[in-house]
């Protein structure tokens, strides 16, 4: 990297300054044949530096969408290989009462750990939520907004107070 040109080393702000004031100077000539050869050598240089800068952001962010890919991928194979461990303990653990309840014993003890078959918080189960009086029941209203109406009815010229069509710009990288 230290064999580098300064042509290089030049931050983009400075390439984008140095590529404004190339053109005020055009803009100030008042004749077109004043334009010299290095003026507009130096007009070129700076363009291609602004393009290297570019195309080097460009590689770094294909390189930085590569590795969040690759960690997304690595989070769901992590999540799906805990999902099964989490499984295999259920399954061992639904094993240990079964055989428990089956020899009838409630408690068992072993060296280093306890076993034992305790009551827990009862469950509601409900058969047929049609006959559950109203008073067990709760109703909840979501207010929603469907913008993908409203925007179509915008694109059709219909106003609607409140709401606009607001143009949004994007960088694409091909």
């Amino acid at each position: 990297m230290k064999n580098e040109t300064m042509e290089n080393k030049l931050r983009t702000s400075d390439l984008v300054e140095g590529v404004n004031n190339l053109f005020t100077m055009l803009d100030e000539l008042e004749d077109e044949n004043e334009i010299s050869d290095r003026l507009w050598k130096a007009l070129e240089d700076t363009h291609h530096s602004l393009e290297d800068k570019f195309q080097a952001w460009a590689s770094y962010l294909q390189y930085q969408e590569g590795l969040i890919n690759i960690r997304k991928e690595e989070i769901k194979r992590l999540q799906q290989k805990n999902k099964a461990e989490e499984n295999k303990i259920k399954n061992a653990k639904n094993q240990m009462y079964f055989y428990l309840k089956q020899l009838e014993v409630k408690k068992l003890e072993t060296p280093l750990y306890n076993f034992n078959i305790q009551k827990s918080k009862a469950s509601v189960i409900i058969e047929d939520d049609k006959k559950i009086p109203k008073q067990y029941k709760k109703v909840e209203t979501i207010e929603k907004i469907d913008k993908q109406e409203i925007y179509k009815d915008l694109k059709e010229g219909k106003e609607i107070e409140g709401v606009y069509l607001k143009e949004n710009e994007s960088l694409r990288i091909r």
